[in-house]
């Protein structure tokens, strides 16, 4: 503050001296002899002092409000499934802290059964998962003492740093996990073991160099090889719930849903991907439409089937206008599964049931479609 208030005090001392001048010319006494005269002000001259008086105002505020005996306010809590703790630094004890409250830098971060985004005053997000503590040392530097963190983060000249007991994750404009716990079994048993994976660029772990989708795994600080890593969706699904509540704030869902439709069909875990696809609910619908849409989905007819029977079951009414465009796909089996989300949707097939749309005409059903949605609008 003492520092800042030096600065602000040079800053403004031109505009002050010029105010304070201007000021006292117009307080002089009127030539005309009249003790009573008010002296007028040429409006031109009122900008640059309603402007110098403004930026003082501002440097006042800096310079005379109440220090924070905790830090400067740096992030805020976005979403919170669950009671997030929180405890300042230098204190002894957590407690509790609302959604959208700010979070000061030094400040620990304790989850219990939820999961909490927190927005970075850089742009960056750090999304916690349940039973986490993180400490925001600094404005690019946490501290992970257990649990597990995902760093969306910002693109900066400035690395950005998550540390586990000594142990240095960094990166630069990367979204990555960071995993760390006290191992139980194996070679982990009596071990502090961190587990890293990259999402998308680069992270160092130590002074090993690891890039989007590999992973590293460290005992007691001590990293191993990277290996590359085939069900990133999976083993980070648990963050899956704040980036449906995160709505369209986040690409990074769209991406995931994506990346689980690239495994259909391509891994015994098929299953699993389309498992995960379906608890999100409506929220990838969207994504999934795109993508039988997109151009790249022609060669891949299996895939853009799989997308659009997904998308049928999850369908929500407002994505009766998505099920209206598929109507218009060269795939049969594409306009079937609209056609099926309509009738569920709506209650009604307008007349045109699922073997009509597997023949060639088929102007007269869409054009029945596009009234009815016009006829809503």
């Amino acid at each position: 503050m003492k520092s800042q208030r030096s600065a602000l005090d040079r800053a403004f001392a031109p505009l002050v001296a010029a105010a304070e001048g201007r000021a006292s010319t117009w307080a002089a006494p009127a030539t005309d002899g009249s003790k009573h005269a008010t002296p007028r002000v040429p409006w031109t001259l009122l900008v640059p002092i309603a402007a110098a008086a403004l930026l003082g105002f501002v440097a006042g505020a800096l310079w005379f409000r109440e220090p924070s005996s905790q830090g400067s306010p740096f992030a805020r809590v976005t979403i919170a499934t669950a009671p997030l703790e929180v405890r300042a630094r230098g204190a002894t004890t957590f407690a509790p802290i609302a959604s959208q409250a700010p979070i000061e830098l030094g400040a620990t971060l304790r989850t219990a059964d939820g999961k909490v985004t927190v927005a970075l005053a850089d742009g960056s997000s750090l999304r916690l998962a349940p039973h986490t503590t993180l400490t925001i040392d600094d404005a690019r530097t946490c501290s992970l003492d257990r649990g597990a963190v995902l760093s969306d983060v910002a693109p900066s000249d400035t690395i950005f740093v998550v540390r586990c007991d000594g142990l240095d994750v960094t990166a630069l404009g990367t979204n990555f996990e960071v995993a760390h716990a006290d191992g139980s079994v194996g070679d982990e048993a009596g071990k502090r073991v961190t587990h890293v994976r990259v999402l998308s660029g680069r992270v160092r772990v130590g002074n090993t160099e690891v890039g989007a989708g590999y992973g590293v795994r460290a005992l007691d600080g001590l990293p191993g090889e990277p290996t590359q890593l085939h069900d990133l969706a999976i083993l980070t699904n648990w963050v899956h719930e704040l980036l449906v509540l995160e709505g369209d704030r986040s690409d990074e869902l769209g991406t995931r849903v994506n990346e689980m439709l690239a495994m259909l069909g391509r891994t015994k875990m098929a299953h699993l991907y389309e498992y995960e696809m379906r608890s999100l609910g409506d929220h990838c619908v969207l994504p999934l439409t795109r993508f039988v849409q997109s151009p790249q989905s022609n060669d891949d007819a299996y895939r853009r089937r799989e997308a659009a029977r997904i998308a049928s079951d999850l369908a929500s009414p407002a994505y009766i206008p998505a099920m209206i465009e598929l109507l218009d796909d060269a795939d049969p089996d594409v306009r079937i599964a609209a056609a099926r989300a309509l009738e569920r949707l709506t209650g009604s097939t307008r007349g045109f049931d699922g073997p009509y749309w597997r023949g060639d005409d088929l102007e007269a059903g869409r054009a029945s479609w596009r009234a009815w949605s016009r006829a809503k609008d």
